[in-house]
């Protein structure tokens, strides 16, 4: 399975650069072609503007949807944002790698979001949800957080939100929207507070993830062959 996997965190020794190696290391043992998108690395730009469009449809007011439209259809979309399209039209299997900031992404990923998932590409007018230019893949989300598994509990009088209502813009606003289906996510709890013995055990509850996800996917695939 094609696999690209954006990696939002710049700590080489991080949990999330782990998780990052435990997948690449993981998906390619068994057979899969993975690619990673490191965002720090490539000095990827999240700030959206004139920047990512080769041509202007109108250069007398800036409407960035419109632009996107445009360059999409006149294949006049800046080099660093063709490249990351390519990645998603070749990949079966997209992770999203980042530790959650603020009940969501940092920001050089929600700029990767912005600039790629771009109108024409990822969806328009009638190519939302089970139309989305990006269906048939399957997306997942791999997560880490400071604070324990308990403040994510309703149940917890300090709780801070369940972790599926703050997963719910990811999965439901990007996602489902492009056409992509979610996959149960992957979250390493209180990773700051992590011996180096939870760390491998977290490790090896992660193999065990992507296997699953793995399966899920193959049975999806097998079933969609069959329908009439």
């Amino acid at each position: 399975m094609n696999t690209l996997i954006v990696y939002a965190h710049r700590e080489p020794r991080s949990f999330n650069a782990m998780m990052k190696d435990v997948a690449v290391n993981y998906l390619s043992d068994h057979g899969h072609d993975v690619v990673v998108s490191d965002l720090h690395k490539m000095e990827f730009d999240p700030v959206a503007g004139r920047h990512d469009f080769l041509a202007a449809a109108d250069p007398d007011y800036f409407d960035y949807q419109a632009e996107q439209r445009n360059a999409f259809k006149t294949s006049s979309m800046a080099p660093d944002l063709r490249a990351e399209h390519e990645k998603l039209l070749w990949c079966e299997l997209l992770i999203l790698q980042f530790p959650l900031w603020w009940y969501g992404v940092p920001a050089i990923l929600k700029g990767w979001i912005d600039r790629v998932m771009s109108v024409g590409f990822a969806y328009d007018r009638g190519m939302k949800f089970n139309n989305g230019g990006l269906r048939g893949r399957t997306g997942m989300v791999s997560t880490s957080t400071a604070a324990e598994q308990s403040r994510y509990s309703p149940a917890e009088p300090l709780a801070y939100a369940s972790m599926e209502d703050t997963l719910r813009p990811l999965h439901r606003g990007l996602f489902r929207y492009v056409g992509i289906t979610p996959a149960e996510p992957f979250i390493g709890w209180a990773v700051n507070q992590m011996s180096e013995v939870e760390r491998q055990s977290c490790a090896s509850a992660y193999r065990a993830h992507l296997r699953r996800v793995m399966q899920a996917s193959r049975q999806k695939a097998a079933q969609e062959m069959v329908k009439p």
